[in-house]
């Protein structure tokens, strides 16, 4: 066989395997993604479960519900103020978490912050206390990611 006609195949085997590669890409692109992999499908289901939960009294929120989701992840959260010693909101939403169907994954200590996690099916729930001057603001979030489904997955397992 010619030497030139050789590298034209060889360059043409190329050329036809990267449009193979770009349609392919192309392709996977755009299918649609699986509904129970998307955040979007689990927004409704977390302001249910936020509703659930009540504050403890002595304690003000700070701004509105927040509400969002994308592809990857689902999230709910509100923020809270409040001159209650930390130990008596922690244990508020703990009793009202666990008579809920969530279970304790653990506490988590910061450099300045505090928080605890919970997990429901593939839900997470973290409730976080940030000290300010003579009082404190606390975030209580509940969210769906891959990482939640991790999470909460791999705590079933271990117990």
């Amino acid at each position: 066989m010619n030497p030139k006609n050789r590298d034209q195949r060889l360059r043409l085997g190329q050329l036809a395997a990267i449009a193979l590669l770009a349609v392919a890409a192309i392709w996977i692109y755009f299918q649609p993604s699986d509904p129970a992999n998307d955040g979007r499908t689990y927004i409704s289901t977390l302001p249910e479960e936020f509703q659930k939960i009540s504050p403890p009294p002595g304690v003000s929120a700070i701004g509105d519900l927040s509400v969002g989701a994308k592809r990857e992840a689902a999230l709910v959260e509100r923020q809270y103020a409040t001159q209650l010693p930390t130990e008596q909101v922690f244990e508020n939403y703990q009793q009202q978490l666990l008579s809920n169907g969530w279970t304790y994954r653990g506490l988590f200590r910061g450099t300045s912050n505090r928080y605890e996690q919970y997990c429901k099916g593939e839900f997470g729930a973290s409730v976080e206390a940030m000290p300010t001057d003579g009082s404190f603001i606390y975030i209580v979030s509940m969210s769906w990611s891959e990482i939640t489904v991790y999470e909460c997955s791999a705590k079933k397992q271990n117990g």
